[in-house]
């Protein structure tokens, strides 16, 4: 079951319901259609051919730059767009036309069928001894690069790599990137340079295969078993992110590993960004029970002092939103498998290395955005 937003009062519920529960208005196919075209899930995903913009696979029309998507709209785009080896050179005025098209877009100068197929071998050969003028050098460096003796040296020298196991590999390709995270088993003994090279071995494997995406890389290395089943602390990561930089970062835990030599205050800078990510969900828990008592229970601020002031009122809606947050905790619990030990480790860890102040933010945004449409 899928969530939309409704076009009127923005708020959120289920497709299935046959009208909005907060303004009323009726919830057409045409209304749900739209809306998962603006919000396409992972997998429902292309890049527009003419502006690159990510857009939904089933668009009719492209919403950033409005082409138009059908196979008669981008027949007229390579028209009027011709790759360079789909073109030809127009014999009047020298510019490069589609070779399916047989009027010059620029002086409108008819080409008969005989002269279009004239210019098409001739624009062929040509490609063809371009391309091999450019290929045949490229191969001769190469071959003169792989035989060179100092080449053979620097191969059979390569330095052994640590004593590792890969417990975990998680791959996801999208059209625009690959992702790709590696969770290994390291000695506790391992060296600062070990850790390093093991690192960069395992990105290396990945990245060293012809891709034209952009990459997004995370490697952790784990010297206990409990600790990653628990999601503890890593002793070492790699992060490639292409997206903002083409260099790796690499962080260490400074305070488990063998030759660390930073004090375990300095720990609050070493972050995990998928712990990170984790928190920020699972931290909004509190005011989202406050939201929904406040949605349950609509009263203004006076009403709300009035209410509060007796005994047994108070009490009441202070159990029933104590009980709200624990099936919220329960909840997210569930969600992230994490045990009520983990669950609390997670939120000290959290306070504790100021990823607090965003999450903050990010709840008061939907506490104003939950009382602006409850007036």
């Amino acid at each position: 079951m899928g969530m939309i937003k409704c076009p009127e009062c923005k708020r959120m519920f289920s497709e299935k319901t046959a009208a909005c529960p907060k303004c009323g208005i009726h919830i057409t196919d045409e209304i749900i259609r739209n809306y998962k075209l603006d919000h396409p899930k992972l997998g429902e995903t292309m890049n527009c051919p003419v502006c690159k913009r990510v857009i939904h696979k089933q668009s009719i029309i492209c919403k950033y730059c409005n082409q138009d998507l059908s196979k008669e709209g981008m027949r007229k785009y390579k028209i009027d767009h011709p790759p360079l080896f789909e073109s030809v050179q127009c014999p009047n005025c020298k510019k490069r036309i589609s070779n399916q098209s047989g009027i010059c877009n620029h002086c409108q100068l008819t080409i008969p069928a005989d002269e279009m197929k004239r210019l098409k071998e001739t624009t062929s050969n040509k490609q063809v001894f371009g391309c091999l003028a450019v290929i045949i050098p490229f191969l001769l460096i190469m071959a003169i690069a792989i035989n060179s003796p100092g080449n053979k040296k620097e191969s059979t020298s390569s330095p052994k790599l640590a004593a590792h196991r890969v417990i975990n590999v998680v791959e996801d390709i999208t059209p625009v990137s690959v992702k790709y995270f590696v969770s290994l088993m390291v000695g506790k003994d391992i060296k600062r340079q070990e850790l390093k090279a093991l690192l960069i071995h395992h990105m290396n494997k990945k990245v060293s295969a012809p891709n034209s995406k952009k990459y997004l890389i995370y490697v952790y290395a784990y010297t206990d078993s409990l600790r990653y089943e628990r999601g503890e602390q890593w002793v070492g990561m790699l992060q490639l992110n292409e997206f903002q930089k083409t260099t790796p970062i690499i962080t260490y835990d400074e305070v488990n590993l063998a030759d660390g030599t930073l004090k375990k205050a300095n720990i609050a800078g070493v972050n995990d960004p998928l712990r990170e990510k984790m928190y920020y969900d699972v931290s909004d828990y509190y005011y989202e029970a406050s939201l929904i008592m406040e949605d349950k229970h609509p009263m203004s601020v006076n009403e709300q002092i009035t209410f509060m002031q007796n005994d047994s009122n108070r009490n009441k809606y202070l159990a029933e939103e104590e009980s709200v947050r624990n099936k919220l905790i329960r909840y997210y619990m569930k969600k992230h498998n994490l045990t009520q030990a983990q669950f609390d480790i997670l939120l000290d860890e959290g306070t504790e290395k100021n990823w607090t102040q965003k999450s903050v933010e990010e709840s008061e945004k939907i506490r104003f955005i939950y009382r602006k449409f409850m007036k």
